[in-house]
């Protein structure tokens, strides 16, 4: 077809803080930079590129440091504590790299089934289906 997806990894809190965002898009190649002087566009949200739009190993593991990373508010909030992170069970996301670092900042990972986020996923099903039902309301009228 005529248009092409983007990946967006949003997270919160227990107490609904929410994390800055990951943007993904398809792309050989582009300027991150373009997009701070898009008028509107929060500047906390971190965008990034692949050849096909999705997360891999590298970018699962910059989300991480960037949000759980021993300078990050998440561990501030944490105060020494072990926390649970729910994610889907990509590939990207159950490696050693990222275990690890779950690991090292006191984090239970806790692995979603591969495949079955539209269901089990709690953003997607009590914050993101409900925008995505208007959304698509809006693209149709």
């Amino acid at each position: 077809g005529s248009h092409e997806f983007i990946t967006v990894i949003e997270s919160i809190c227990a107490d609904w803080t929410a994390l800055d965002p990951t943007l993904i898009l398809k792309a050989e190649e582009f300027v991150a930079e373009w997009f701070k002087k898009v008028k509107g566009v929060p500047e906390n949200i971190l965008f990034v590129h692949s050849h096909n739009g999705w997360t891999d190993e590298k970018m699962a593991k910059e989300f991480l440091r960037r949000n759980f990373g021993s300078e990050s508010i998440s561990v501030q909030k944490a105060a020494g504590q072990y926390w649970l992170l729910f994610f889907d069970g990509h590939s990207s996301h159950v490696n050693t790299g990222f275990l690890e670092f779950c690991i090292s900042q006191k984090i239970i990972p806790y692995c979603l089934p591969p495949h079955m986020t539209h269901r089990l996923q709690p953003l997607d099903i009590s914050v993101f289906s409900p925008y995505k039902h208007q959304y698509q309301k809006e693209l149709t009228r």
